[in-house]
């Protein structure tokens, strides 16, 4: 039987400033075994779907100098350190969030679903016309970078792009680092960048300087449904090079 996640919101008070707020906790559950899980150990997709739903969770140093990842009273900023979440299980008026939802989230003022990482994609995402997107996740905070690629060489062309002229292309305040379109379904053209960055030899180009990126297999996948991809994808490459004077870090052309 495989462990089942469930992440729960629900209402508390802090103990500071006594207003009620809105805070997470999780529970891992196999067989007739379970534990709390507290938000320092919530996964990423964890952590998006409490802050879509009001929760705001920070990694706090206390005065002992340990740090802790932690719900927040939104009002006073004060921490609620997990020595309360005992408090918040089995709350009457908790809110169940089921991680097989759709967490969503907004890019360029449109609203994308997570379909996982590279490295874990969800096949029962995407199953539709549309725009994806490679985004780096919260938790790397540094891009390194690969001097070659180890893409696939389509018709014998090597993919790798110079590794100063990829520095050059990094923006340290921008998460997306590639935005594509598929007229098919997206999950299937995702698929095909995945095995094309993986060492297959096969036609997806685009994006080829993903492959140069470390650990690229941990970047997250983001979809948006459209009915004309082609248009939305020029509209959102010139929202992102309005905002930040270029082209996302492996898109080269529009």
């Amino acid at each position: 039987m495989s462990a089942k996640r469930t992440l729960y919101i629900c209402k508390a008070i802090c103990w500071n400033c006594k207003k009620e707020f809105k805070a997470a906790y999780g529970k891992w559950e196999r067989n007739e075994k379970q534990c709390v899980v507290s938000p320092g150990n919530f996964l990423e997709k964890e952590k998006a779907v409490a802050a879509e739903n009001g929760v705001v969770i920070k990694t706090v140093l206390y005065p002992n100098d340990d740090v802790y990842t932690v719900n927040i009273c939104p009002h006073c900023g004060k921490p609620f350190g997990n020595n309360y979440i005992e408090e918040l299980v089995g709350h009457e008026e908790k809110e169940i969030v089921m991680l097989n939802q759709i967490s969503k989230r907004m890019f360029l003022n449109k609203q994308f679903e997570y379909a996982g990482t590279i490295g874990k994609l969800d096949s029962d995402r995407g199953n539709f016309k549309g725009i994806y997107i490679i985004v780096r996740p919260e938790k790397m905070q540094d891009i390194l970078l690969n001097q070659t690629s180890n893409a696939g060489k389509y018709k014998g062309k090597d993919p790798t792009v110079n590794i100063e002229k990829l520095k050059q292309k990094l923006l340290v305040q921008a998460d997306i680092l590639y935005l594509g379109k598929s007229e098919g379904s997206v999950e299937k053209r995702m698929q095909q960048h995945i095995e094309f960055w993986n060492g297959k030899p096969i036609s997806a180009w685009g994006g080829r300087s993903i492959a140069q990126i470390q650990h690229f297999e941990d970047l997250e996948v983001w979809y948006l449904p459209c009915d004309n991809p082609k248009e939305m994808e020029s509209a959102l490459l010139n929202d992102f090079e309005t905002k930040y004077n270029q082209l996302p870090f492996a898109n080269w052309r529009h």
